[in-house]
């Protein structure tokens, strides 16, 4: 299925229309927002397998990997306490936000399609350019309606999410191996 921006589009405005009580609340319903979104990310294999013996598989060849859940359920535990500090911190710069994403994406390191499982290194490149939710923060003194912060705030998450990179490769039972190259998150 992939990622779902107006999945996340939804969750955001929830929570903005409807506040949590606590910052503690916000930081654990914010970081399921997050998680839940995550759990259908994938990425395209574009390589296809080859074993020692130099026979190839064309199997992983546009075969969708789905990112191991196990992995993206132990995001909350990543996600919330940098939402908590930040909130805590009354971080006008989501700073939070985007630091927990940034350290929650490389640990999506396990993929799956049919018989291969890939093992990547994720990099999160657009979590790492100082400032990236810069334009929230404009939007908001601005005046913006939940409606609109939502649409801004789903579109940076999620064009964050599908510019993170995977490296590895992806191994089958039978030997074969195929290499994940640059493969954005989609």
């Amino acid at each position: 299925m992939g990622l779902d921006k107006k999945f996340l589009e939804d969750w955001i405005f929830s929570i903005l229309d409807f506040p949590p009580e606590s910052v503690e609340d916000a930081a654990a319903i914010w970081a399921q927002a997050i998680v839940e979104y995550a759990a259908d990310a994938e990425f395209i294999g574009t390589a296809p397998g080859i074993n020692p013996s130099g026979a190839t598989d064309p199997s992983p060849v546009g075969s969708k990997f789905k990112v191991n859940p196990g992995l993206v359920t132990g995001g909350q535990a990543i996600l919330e306490p940098s939402l908590l500090n930040a909130f805590k911190m009354e971080d006008p710069l989501f700073i939070g936000l985007q630091l927990g994403i940034a350290s929650f994406i490389p640990t999506l390191a396990v993929w799956s399609a049919g018989a291969y499982t890939a093992a990547v290194v994720p990099t999160p490149v657009a979590f790492l350019a100082p400032g990236y939710f810069a334009g929230i923060i404009v939007a908001g003194l601005a005046g913006a309606k939940n409606e609109d912060i939502a649409i801004l705030l789903s579109t940076l998450i999620h064009a964050g999410f599908m510019t993170s990179l995977l490296n590895g490769a992806a191994v089958n039972p039978g030997g074969f191996t195929s290499p994940v190259v640059a493969s954005p998150i989609i």
